[in-house]
């Protein structure tokens, strides 16, 4: 979907006193932070540059009021499944935040020959699809995966404040 990266100005850091454990749970805690930065900005209907999320269309309103599960907002919440699959992993001097898992393709369908019949929740027998997957859709519809200015400076900042904190812990360990 996209690519960040968060540099920190590491003046005044004495960052040899840094373990690569430290980094890192400092990176790990970058992630989290975005996954609710995320998150919050997405409950709000806000998407990744500031405008409010596109409303949905009518056909989907209906379905999501047939499954209990609408209101007037448009937090990218039908099943909850996508966003709560979020996961952050670190390797090296890199963090990821991905979609994980996959979940069954749920379907409204029609039942009998009528239209004005209620439509009606089904699962397609055995199709999976990928929450990654939904997550690219929606993020074309409704753009939420990504990160503004002022996330990035929030980001930077939770990034240097926790390896100043690691650095300060380091010194008061007996060695």
């Amino acid at each position: 979907m996209s690519k960040l990266r968060v540099t920190v100005n590491a003046k005044g850091l004495d960052t040899k006193l840094l373990s690569e454990q430290a980094i890192r749970d400092a990176l790990r805690g970058v992630g989290y932070k975005y996954m609710l930065q995320v998150r919050k900005r997405t409950e709000r209907g806000e998407s990744v540059d500031g405008g409010t999320f596109k409303p949905y269309s009518p056909k989907y309103e209906e379905r999501k009021t047939l499954a209990g599960r609408m209101g007037r907002n448009y937090w990218l919440r039908m099943t909850g499944q996508m966003m709560s699959s979020m996961i952050v992993s670190v390797v090296g001097r890199m963090v990821t935040v991905t979609f994980e898992g996959t979940r069954m393709v749920q379907s409204f369908r029609r039942k009998g020959p009528s239209k004005a019949r209620p439509l009606t929740f089904s699962d397609r027998p055995g199709g999976q699809v990928s929450n990654a997957l939904i997550a690219w859709a929606n993020n074309r519809i409704r753009p939420f995966v990504g990160v503004n200015q002022k996330e990035l400076a929030e980001l930077r900042d939770f990034l240097r404040r926790t390896l100043a904190k690691a650095i300060r812990s380091s010194k008061t360990q007996p060695a």
